[in-house]
């Protein structure tokens, strides 16, 4: 359900003549979607200034929100959830930054196993974010290609001996596999849960 905050935005997009009236749900929708993600960013910004920790927050979102848009996964079911889910995983990541010795071995095992993850599972449909056959080519073509631009990314960082940066993306990439393997065990569970036909 959107907010009504959106609704309102997109009404008043009309009343300007802005936009037109019969795509007052596709506007709305976007609307929503532009303060959801902003929402995200700040309250990752401000996660990171608790933390000591704001470039480290930026640079997880950085690589995390546009490896997520392809991906696919697990999605909460309310905008509520959604941004406590969010929350969780910045939270949890800025924690694993700070306490786990990013080695370059840990950093090269991880890169590599949420890899594997992303390059062969996406993209994961969702019930609230389905995709038809054309969707499905398009993300996973998409999808791979940000995992390399970020696996290069990370080896770049590795080389330049900046490994704080190099773990944030791998930390992005981790929690996007771990999303995406929520979501096809939720997905496999689903469709065990069918009722028989006889």
């Amino acid at each position: 359900m959107r907010c009504n905050l959106s609704d309102k935005f997109a009404e008043e997009l009309i009343n300007f003549g802005i936009i037109d009236s019969e795509n007052r749900e596709l506007y709305s929708y976007g609307i929503q979607a532009v303060f959801g993600a902003l929402l995200n960013i700040i309250t990752a910004i401000f996660i990171g200034f608790l933390f000591g920790m704001i470039m480290q927050s930026v640079i997880f979102m950085a690589a995390y929100i546009p490896i997520r848009i392809f991906s696919g996964g697990y999605h909460a079911r309310t905008q509520v959830q959604c941004y406590l889910l969010s929350v969780i995983l910045i939270v949890g990541s800025l924690l694993l930054m700070r306490y786990i010795p990013w080695t370059l071995q840990i950093l090269l095992f991880s890169s590599f196993f949420s890899g594997m993850i992303v390059f062969f599972l996406s993209p994961i449909p969702d019930s609230n974010k389905p995709l038809n056959e054309m969707e499905l080519v398009i993300y996973r073509k998409y999808a791979r290609i940000i995992l390399g631009m970020e696996l290069i990314l990370e080896i770049l960082m590795l080389i330049l001996g900046l490994n704080w940066i190099a773990a944030c993306i791998v930390l992005a990439l981790l929690s996007d596999g771990l999303l995406m393997i929520i979501g096809k065990l939720t997905k496999v569970k689903l469709k065990s849960l069918k009722p028989l036909r006889f």
